[in-house]
């Protein structure tokens, strides 16, 4: 799940959480002008999705959102967790909460990792630009003289 993506790590969410978590997840993204991602999992051509014929899913929805900053564009969305065959629980929620809050901190984490490693070789580039841009010529050395007393 390591990513600065908002899609890349919410999608791998969405694809632990099912079936492991819930029956299906999906995720709805909106990342600052870009059109809409959306992403359910199990994918329906994939063998092992679950036959529900007549069926009333039920479902927990989970809204995020981050706002804009170290250079990268805000986002928004929900993730639903859904069951075919049982209520979700309050305590579903909490859980569809936590995995949320967990994957949106790995994203912070990766995108605070990207701005300081921008940040490092920016000072490093000043740092080259200043000793490199003193003119040519060697400045004189002072030294302190010796005080007797």
């Amino acid at each position: 799940m390591c990513s600065d993506e908002p899609a890349v790590v919410l999608s791998s969410l969405a694809r632990a959480s099912s079936p492991a978590f819930s029956d299906a997840c999906a995720v709805e993204l909106s990342e600052g002008t870009e059109s809409l991602f959306e992403i359910t999992f199990p994918l329906p051509d994939e063998a092992a999705v679950p036959a529900y014929p007549g069926k009333r899913w039920k479902s927990v929805t989970t809204p995020f959102q981050a706002p804009s900053g170290h250079g990268f564009a805000s986002f928004a969305g929900v993730l639903t967790h859904s069951w075919a065959e049982r209520d979700p629980t309050e305590d579903d929620a909490i859980i569809a909460r936590l995995l949320v809050g967990h994957a949106l901190a790995a994203l912070q984490r990766e995108r605070m990792a990207l701005a300081l490693a921008d940040a490092d070789d920016r000072a490093a580039k000043l740092a080259i630009e200043l000793i490199t841009s003193r003119p040519g010529r060697p400045r004189p050395r002072r030294y302190l003289q010796p005080v007797d007393g």
